[in-house]
């Protein structure tokens, strides 16, 4: 139940229901900014899969719960086929994103940060408990999108991120990054992407792994280089 209830939250944000707060980079503030701990999010890897016209919604409460419970279904399946073992989304934008901010210059040490809470509350709950200038947190959702019942499948990233002062405990930098399948009314910073992993249906879905993967790996790329280029004080 919990994970039908999240989907449906989900959709919320992908259609511009939610609530989204936001900082622009403050370069002035964040001057003195020269180390970094970045809380790694340290959690069970999950590869959902979302119909955004799902049949089932146009049944009320019911069928909003029989389309969740369908995507829940869909989603166990494209796990197990990715395998976490072997994606290591998480892994990735942790090693490639630290080797970024290296790049724009800053310091950076790495802590695992576990659970699945908002980035915000990371950050928060890490302030004044590290020796860096500032904590960055994320938290990343990864997925394969389709329109409609009978419509193809595109790859989907997102990543929330903050930047909070360790001193002061004020956010610096708080956005949402997203790749691939476009939600016109999303309130995300959106990046073009992942028309060359295109998947007819469910099943081709699962029967190329290694592509599939490749498509949310790209995704994962592009946010990081996004990120990066934000949080550039020059």
């Amino acid at each position: 139940m919990k994970k039908v209830i999240g989907i449906m939250l989900l959709s919320m944000l992908f259609t511009g229901c939610a609530s989204v707060s936001k900082q622009a980079f403050n370069k002035e503030a964040a001057q003195n900014i020269k180390s970094v701990t970045f809380a790694r999010q340290d959690v069970q890897e999950t590869y959902a899969i979302q119909i955004v016209a799902h049949p089932g919604f146009s049944g009320g409460l019911i069928g909003g719960l029989i389309a969740a419970a369908d995507m829940a279904d869909k989603t166990d399946k494209l796990t197990a086929k990715l395998d976490p073992k072997v994606t290591k989304l998480r892994e990735k934008l942790s090693q490639q994103l630290v080797d970024a901010l290296g790049q724009a210059g800053y310091v950076v040490d790495v802590v695992n940060a576990p659970g699945d809470d908002a980035p915000i509350t990371t950050a928060a709950a890490m302030h004044g408990k590290v020796k860096t200038d500032a904590v960055l947190a994320t938290r990343i959702y990864a997925a394969y999108i389709a329109a409609g019942a009978s419509t193809p499948y595109y790859p989907y990233v997102h990543a929330e991120v903050v930047l909070e002062d360790n001193k002061t405990g004020k956010v610096l930098y708080q956005d949402i990054v997203s790749y691939g399948y476009t939600f016109p009314n999303a309130k995300t910073v959106h990046l073009a992407g992942g028309e060359n992993f295109r998947f007819a249906d469910m099943t081709e879905l699962l029967a190329s792994p290694d592509k599939a993967r490749d498509g949310l790996v790209q995704g994962v790329q592009a946010i990081i280089g996004q990120v990066a280029a934000d949080l550039t004080k020059n």
